[in-house]
């Protein structure tokens, strides 16, 4: 859509993650097609290789029969269904349900729906690794007003054991996890202020949904913009509001690292410009040179990092 102003892009960043929310949907189904035709026309050693490639399964329910079985699974409904490592969570319809709900009568643009919106104000925390973000969000959360929404279910029960002892049981409803919020919406609370925690990792369109089914209007960004971004696992097309880029700018910068000693902050600095670190100790790194077929992985206390998934299995 053309863009005049900030709510312009906002509307297109919410447009685009619907978009692309369609967009996985119909590849997911049409793998699962794809697959099912292949099971039907009995070709078993292609079907077991897309079922590997795909971490597939077919379950029959007549037959009570499993290819590439996966336990505690049993579909219901339909005779034959087809599950791969995509159905295993697989929200976007959900999603989509939810986002529609925002929308006006006959408003399939979403135009109306964004005119009367009031643009919330966006802050965006930028930290450096080991600054203690999460610690921040604690200190900064307030309870007569914010809703704390993070990436992950773990990041989730951290926050809630982190903010229990200040508000109990009530941190169930005031930590969300992403899915959840744009699965679910807020049913009937509203926050006037939404925390975004690892805010790089959610497509800004995603944080766009979820401020208006909280009708918000404040938008707390944390995150590190140099950690890798919200990435489309199945590319279906190029992204211009993966970011908040467009719409915002880092308002404030967490350069304290508490977590890492002098030489690797010192290493980081051409990335995070002006990151410092509480350490004492000036040096703590070596460099080793590995043969891959010599390479031991035994070390306790010691993780690989391999470039490649096959290489992660050789090794």
């Amino acid at each position: 859509m053309p863009v005049e102003n900030l709510k312009d892009h906002m509307r297109n960043a919410f447009l685009e993650f619907a978009a692309l929310t369609i967009a996985i949907q119909d590849v997911t189904q049409t793998m699962c097609k794809n697959i099912l035709n292949i099971y039907k026309k009995g070709d078993i050693e292609q079907l077991k290789r897309k079922l590997e490639e795909n971490e597939g399964t077919i379950y029959n329910n007549k037959s009570q029969r499993k290819s590439q079985a996966r336990p505690n699974i049993k579909p219901e409904n339909d005779p034959i269904v087809v599950m791969t490592r995509d159905t295993k969570v697989a929200l976007e319809e959900r999603i989509l349900r939810t986002m529609r709900k925002l929308s006006k009568e006959n408003d399939q643009d979403y135009s109306e729906t964004f005119t009367d919106w009031e643009t919330p104000k966006i802050t965006w925390i930028n930290g450096v690794p080991g600054c203690g973000k999460t610690t921040w969000i604690v200190q900064e959360f307030d309870n007569k007003r914010d809703c704390i929404v993070t990436a992950t279910i773990e990041a989730a029960e951290d926050l809630k054991r982190k903010l229990a002892n200040r508000i109990g049981a009530e941190a169930t409803t005031r930590v969300r996890t992403m899915a959840s919020v744009l699965v679910n919406g807020f049913k009937e609370h509203t926050h006037n202020r939404l925390l975004i925690d690892e805010a790089m990792m959610n497509h800004f369109g995603a944080i766009i949904t979820a401020a208006l089914l909280a009708k918000a209007k404040e938008l707390l960004l944390i995150g590190d913009i140099n950690q890798i971004p919200h990435i489309d696992r199945h590319n279906v097309f190029p992204m211009s509001y993966e970011k908040p880029n467009a719409v915002a700018k880092v308002s404030r910068e967490l350069l304290r690292s508490y977590r890492n000693p002098m030489d690797v902050a010192y290493a980081l600095n051409e990335i995070y410009s002006g990151i410092y670190s509480t350490q004492e100790g000036t040096r703590s790194l070596t460099m080793d040179g590995y043969d891959i077929n010599k390479l031991s992985i035994s070390l306790p206390q010691t993780l690989y990092l391999a470039h490649t998934h096959k290489l992660a299995k050789q090794s």
